[in-house]
């Protein structure tokens, strides 16, 4: 009886053994899993934030653009519009230099006529 006892005793701490070891390798494959799919989760954030930056950084860059292209074109249409007062301001004196010319000829005759 002991010894049947003992063989009993140790099939059943053999097979509790290789329960222990079977729970242990699916342990560790469940550890090996979900640090390979936090692993692939971080690369994909990582991505996802390269891809984020790129396009920020882009947007950026056609605003910059965009605002270079605006100011160019205000300082354009002040110039012009700048040209134009000066043109109308010329215009305006040569205007009142024949205006002044003629009326000094005016005067001119009128004092001779006398």
């Amino acid at each position: 009886i002991n010894a049947e006892y003992g063989e009993k005793q140790i099939e059943e701490d053999r097979l509790a053994k290789e329960r222990q070891m079977e729970e242990q390798r699916i342990v560790e494959e469940r550890q090996m899993e979900e640090q390979r799919l936090a692993k692939e989760n971080q690369m994909e954030e990582e991505r996802l934030a390269k891809e984020r930056q790129m396009e920020e950084e882009r947007l950026a860059k056609e605003r910059q653009i965009e605002e270079q292209r605006l100011a160019e074109e205000k300082q354009k249409e002040e110039q012009r519009l700048a040209e134009e007062k000066q043109m109308e301001e010329q215009r305006l004196t040569k205007e009142k230099q024949i205006e002044e010319e003629y009326q000094r000829r005016v005067r001119g005759k009128a004092n001779r006529g006398r």
